[in-house]
């Protein structure tokens, strides 16, 4: 069972976290990628005669404006995923599970 603390042991290389961390930790990259979406969402919005009137300030804009665009789908999976992991229980035994199983293929008993 894992304390409230989490389990960790740095002689060895183990550190799991607690539940409450685990969860606050998803949280923050939730955020973290609701923020990194809108600010790529801002960026794909542009038309293209914005584009090319900014482009004489800034000649790296069409560049980062197409790559805005390319990535708001990936970015929206990994807003879905991070969502459904929040939302599920399982999630949290599955990192500890898989945290644990790394340990012990690294020769580490917890």
């Amino acid at each position: 069972k894992i304390s409230a603390e989490g389990l960790r042991d740095e002689t060895r290389g183990i550190y799991v976290y607690s539940r409450a961390a685990w969860r606050e930790s998803r949280r923050e990259m939730l955020e973290n990628t609701k923020k990194i979406i809108a600010e790529q969402l801002a960026l794909a919005r542009l038309s293209d005669d914005e584009i090319r009137a900014r482009a004489a300030n800034d000649r790296s804009l069409p560049y980062n404006v197409r790559s805005a665009r390319e990535s708001l789908v990936n970015l929206r999976e990994v807003l879905a995923y991070n969502e459904r992991e929040l939302a599920d229980d399982s999630a949290y035994r599955d990192y500890v599970a898989k945290s644990l199983a790394q340990a012990k293929k690294l020769g580490v008993e917890p």
